[in-house]
């Protein structure tokens, strides 16, 4: 008996001693664990910049692969005709983000303004147009652009900045085939280039210009381009440059509508004033001429106002 009572004993110190030892060790195991539930790196890396309500989710452009996209569908965006414009100051905290825009089906490219602007911080846009209709143009974009798919060019040095605002302004003036062919132009005059080698300035379609994109990067000056994709649409890339891609269809309709129709917003003719002179009074001898005689009431006619009121008496 004095024997198996030792043994119990002995055998109950020996789990005490294994709970101590494992809950000793188990601050450092929980310690980890924590940190194994942080947020990645590569996802930190994909918000900073970005205003708060931001968030990652992945993304497929039809067979061209997925990515990681940054979805800022949740802010306040306005419609404006057919297009939808987004607010800029609620996609970036900071006013120095280069990036391309690709609406539906609009292509567009936004740099920061230069230091010392007299306008202050925002960004410069350049715009073109569809089938030779209009002169590309650099715009401000005063804050807000069409929203869709933005592929922002992050880590630029100053000189690719630069590069990029003085194509825009070569290029301004210049009539092309498609906003996209003007604004791969425009990038691969600044010394940017596709990973695929094919050349930007052969490129007419927006979806094969974002196709290109998504699918193989972009290079500057050899060297590989970091690309964020932001997504202020909701739902999928695929809806969206399913749209896109209608558009493109429609196009040449929509042109030819837009070219018929400009007569209809022609300027009025201009006349030439004619100096009039000063109107002549003519009155006829025999015909009865008008007489125009003041008076003024009686104390009766006085008294009777005031109690009934003014009223004119012929």
């Amino acid at each position: 008996m004095r024997s198996s009572a030792h043994a119990l004993r002995l055998a109950v110190v020996f789990a005490i001693a294994t709970v101590v030892a494992s809950s000793a060790t188990a601050g450092p195991r929980a310690r980890a664990t924590g940190t194994r539930r942080a947020a990645p790196t590569a996802e930190r890396h994909l918000l900073r910049g970005m205003r708060k309500g931001a968030r990652i989710r992945p993304d497929t452009f039809f067979s061209r692969g997925s990515r990681m996209v940054v979805d800022a569908s949740s802010i306040n965006s306005v419609k404006f005709k057919s297009l939808q414009l987004v607010p800029l100051k609620e996609v970036f905290s900071n006013r120095k983000s280069t990036f391309i825009g690709f609406g539906a089906p609009n292509t567009y490219l936004a740099v920061p303004r230069r230091s010392g602007d007299a306008r202050g911080p925002g960004w410069s846009k350049f715009a073109a147009f569809m089938f030779w209709r209009q002169p590309a143009r650099v715009a401000d974009t005063k804050g807000r652009v069409q929203g869709g798919l933005l592929v922002e060019l992050r880590g630029l040095p100053p000189k690719a900045r630069a590069a990029l605002r003085t194509a825009m302004e070569s290029e301004t003036g210049q009539a092309r085939i498609s906003c996209a062919n003007s604004n791969g132009r425009v990038l691969e005059a600044a010394g940017f280039e596709l990973r695929s080698k094919t050349k930007l300035s052969k490129i007419v379609l927006p979806s094969r210009l974002d196709r290109e994109i998504w699918e193989h990067g972009l290079l500057y000056r050899g060297k590989p381009v970091d690309l964020r994709f932001i997504a202020t649409y909701e739902g999928t890339a695929q809806e969206h440059f399913g749209q896109v891609i209608k558009k493109q269809v429609t196009a040449p309709f929509r042109a030819v509508k837009k070219v018929l129709s400009k007569s209809d917003r022609k300027r009025a003719p201009l006349l030439e004033a004619r100096r009039l002179g000063p109107a002549v009074a003519r009155v006829s001898k025999s015909s009865p001429q008008a007489e125009l005689r003041l008076g003024r009431p009686s104390k009766f006619a006085a008294a009777l106002s005031a109690v009934w009121g003014e009223h004119p008496i012929y």
